[in-house]
């Protein structure tokens, strides 16, 4: 079943986005315009009480109710210090209301920069505090390029591999 998707990306020009959205539809033959999709490009978006609440208005207010909210990236919307637990719970804890309006919240987050072996376990490649993967994160996805074949040409959408390090359920 297709789930109604707002992704707010606080990175890439609007132009960037909505060609990386058109490729990934065509790659899997699907119409990106049909799509419960909702793109919001740069709309200055820090995870604050103030901003949280406003944004929870204004979907509100707008009767756009996604199931699913993607916000790229963390660095550019978290208020505070990624190497402190403090401030990423802080962060945690803000996004509360967005989970409740949206029930699933998605944030991209960069990875550290590789040291020795690579790749390294999933809970010790996000940048910044522990905080990220510990008591806060539900689950973490990591994703790399593999390094046997290289980069791939920008008219293919890039394969892809899916890491699950062992999660309790």
């Amino acid at each position: 079943r297709q789930a109604s998707v707002l992704y707010i990306d606080e990175e890439m020009p609007a132009r960037t986005l909505h060609r990386r959205v058109k490729r990934l539809g065509r790659a899997i033959g699907v119409e990106t315009s049909d799509l419960p999709l909702w793109l919001s490009n740069r709309p200055g978006l820090t995870i604050t009480p103030q901003k949280i609440t406003q944004l929870c208005s204004m979907l509100g207010s707008a009767g756009i109710k996604p199931e699913v909210i993607i916000i790229e990236a963390v660095r550019r919307v978290m208020v505070g210090d990624e190497n402190s637990a403090e401030d990423v719970s802080r962060m945690w804890n803000t996004l509360t209301p967005l989970a409740r309006a949206g029930g699933t919240v998605i944030l991209s987050h960069h990875k550290v920069k590789p040291q020795g072996q690579y790749p390294r376990a999933v809970q010790h490649t996000a940048s910044g505090s522990g905080d990220f993967i510990g008591d806060a994160a539900d689950m973490q996805y990591d994703f790399f390029r593999d390094p046997v074949h290289g980069e791939v040409p920008d008219q293919v959408p890039a394969p892809i591999r899916i890491d699950l390090d062992g999660v309790a359920l």
